[in-house]
């Protein structure tokens, strides 16, 4: 996690190590939940296709883009359900608490899949624009950020739980208020081994470390 320097940079995601065969995603702070997780898909698109590739700028963002719409909302299931009502804003307000994407994104998507044509798609784009909702969505539809889970895992293997920050700290040479502000971001065991997962920790079926 990053400090939010720059508002126009979201994410980056280098491959890392010696070998440059580690691949990382560094996320901003201070994006919403639904654009952080459009965004973590979109450098995720860029890792799986784009390490050693050779086109243009807008060919890889285009495609990245791509990667991220079908593993967030898959043209099947995602086509069924806009079809099912006439699309408006309102309507992708509540698709949006479903799919965990922004109603911008949606609306592209419903768009790409040709469920709306072009006017259709200019009209509620202006309709955004007039609400005020390029910057900041409705409350209402807002959705919960999620928790990765790997790197307070890798703290409560080394130091225990609960975690002895005072410890953690010493050996990274940074404040207490500092490791729990980066460690407090991530899941931990307590909420993987929950009856139910809580709405913002991310899981991958057969893979949640316990």
């Amino acid at each position: 996690m990053l400090p939010s320097l720059n508002l126009k940079i979201d994410m980056r995601s280098p491959w890392s190590g010696d070998d440059g065969r580690i691949p990382l995603i560094a996320i901003t702070e201070g994006s919403s939940a639904d654009r952080r997780r459009f965004s973590v898909a979109h450098e995720l698109g860029h890792l799986v296709f784009h390490k050693n590739a050779y086109v243009t700028s807008k060919v890889i963002e285009n495609e990245a883009h791509a990667f991220a719409a079908e593993l967030l909302a898959p043209e099947k299931g995602t086509k069924r359900e806009l079809l099912t009502e006439k699309i408006t804003l309102d309507r992708l307000g509540e698709v949006k608490l479903r799919w965990g994407m922004s109603i911008q994104a949606l609306l592209r998507r419903a768009f790409e899949l040709s469920v709306i044509n072009e006017r259709q798609h200019r009209y509620l784009v202006q309709q955004i624009g007039m609400r005020g909702w390029r910057t900041q969505e409705p409350t209402e539809s807002d959705i919960l950020l999620e928790k990765p889970r790997l790197l307070r895992q890798m703290a409560e293997r080394s130091y225990g739980e609960p975690l002895d920050y005072a410890s953690i700290a010493s050996d990274a040479r940074l404040s207490n208020e500092r490791v729990q502000s980066i460690l407090n971001r991530y899941a931990s065991s307590s909420e993987t081994q929950a009856p139910e997962l809580p709405a913002n920790v991310m899981c991958f079926p057969h893979a949640v470390a316990r």
